[in-house]
């Protein structure tokens, strides 16, 4: 474990103008400074749309609007891979069936 840890990438971000240092075992620079700016523009877009919100309110919905679009990417990721099981489960069988 502790090797896993001697090799992980070490990253200073800024999220909503605090700083972080994010360690990570399987990321690259690049793609941490993403996530840290997509972080920062949904905060930022919740946060323009009502001032009135607490930074800490402002943070949460923002965390929830992410996780919205996850699960339905997720969601249409499965429906996916499941039609192409059925293709491909189709197209076998009918392949198999035609060769007899």
């Amino acid at each position: 474990m502790a090797a896993e840890e001697d090799n992980a990438t070490r990253v200073k971000i800024s999220i909503m103008d605090e700083e972080f240092t994010i360690r990570s075992s399987d990321a690259d620079e690049a793609h941490m400074f993403k996530i840290a700016a997509r972080l920062n523009e949904a905060i930022r877009t919740v946060w323009d749309a009502n001032r009135n919100f607490s930074p800490k309110t402002a943070v949460i919905l923002a965390a929830f609007n992410l996780v919205d679009r996850l699960v339905k990417v997720e969601d249409d990721y499965q429906t996916l891979i499941d039609y192409l099981e059925r293709s491909i489960s189709n197209e076998t069988r009918n392949t198999l069936s035609g060769s007899r």
